[in-house]
């Protein structure tokens, strides 16, 4: 493990100078019933990491391009009212500077998301909307740090809806979602899905009692599944891998009472919350020495 040395008072830290830029453009078309619109964002930032020990510092010259769209289209199709959507590209891309000025290592981090939505027209009591979600990501380093390219895609459904009857009020919705994540031939594939309802009752006028109930599951990361590498210079830690992870699931039950007389509010919470298969950071400890592994010779 590493100590930190006394402060020696003030001064300046070796190899923490940062240099960064940023631009944007962007531009939108308005009608009375539609609307699209860009935007295009470039972002570079040079930056030093302090050095550590007797080592001499590296520098991360950091380059990223970002392109998204944007549209709206009123009254598209009989039984629906409105249809969104929005798309984005990002293209990351970081080289780690060794002391001379080479370069060490390329990291690559390339992803499309993208979202569609159908608002349908009111049925009876009810109204909500329709659509789905994709996502695609590509991860790479070469050099002296490598990390064979890791693709991820992923797709999913989902459907939301509220409803009103009086002093009733409702809502629930659904979300269904396909991943797959590959490295090297190995595929790893995963499905989720997350249901939520609701019941709000207004008993009294500012008053009112609030039930939620949801069940949520999220798929693991490429990082969580195919990490191996040391994810950043700056964290000095190797992130291990699992690739045996499960779908990590939230449940949530919420209860809440409102009240309101005058200048007087009163709420008052009562709450469930369990996580099933929870995926977190868990620090090693392989040289039992009673601290945590650091990337260095010793660990």
């Amino acid at each position: 493990a590493l100590v930190p040395e006394k402060s020696s008072g003030k001064g300046i830290m070796e190899n923490t100078e940062n240099e960064t830029n940023s631009a944007a453009i962007s531009g939108s078309y308005v009608k009375e019933q539609s609307m699209a619109g860009f935007s295009v964002s470039r972002y570079t930032s040079i930056y030093g990491l302090p050095p550590v020990g007797d080592e001499e510092g590296e520098r991360i010259d950091l380059k990223q391009m970002r392109y998204d769209v944007k549209s709206v289209l009123d009254n598209p199709l009989p039984w629906f009212r409105q249809f969104k959507t929005r798309w984005g590209y990002n293209d990351y891309r970081h080289n780690v500077l060794e002391s001379d000025g080479s370069v060490g290592t390329r990291v690559y981090n390339k992803g499309v998301e993208g979202r569609i939505e159908l608002v349908h027209n009111p049925q009876g009591n009810w109204i909500g909307v329709v659509g789905m979600q994709y996502r695609y990501q590509d991860f790479s380093a070469v050099g002296k740090k490598i990390t064979p390219s890791i693709k991820q895609d992923s797709i999913a459904g989902f459907i939301l809806e509220k409803g009103n009857y009086g002093d009733w009020h409702y809502n629930a919705g659904m979300r269904y979602e396909l991943q797959n994540a590959k490295q090297s031939g190995i595929n790893k594939h995963h499905t989720a899905y997350s249901l939520s309802g609701g019941v709000s009752w207004d008993y009294a006028a500012g008053d009112k009692l609030d039930l939620n109930i949801t069940r949520s599951q999220r798929a693991p990361d490429i990082e969580e599944l195919f990490g191996g590498e040391p994810a950043h210079p700056d964290t000095g830690v190797f992130v291990i891998s699992n690739q045996s992870l499960e779908d990590e699931t939230s449940t949530n039950i919420d209860l809440s009472w409102h009240m309101k007389s005058g200048r007087l509010r009163l709420t008052a919470n009562l709450y469930y919350h369990f996580i099933s298969h929870f995926i977190f950071l868990q620090q090693n400890d392989l040289n039992k020495d009673g601290a945590a592994d650091r990337v260095a010779e010793d660990y």
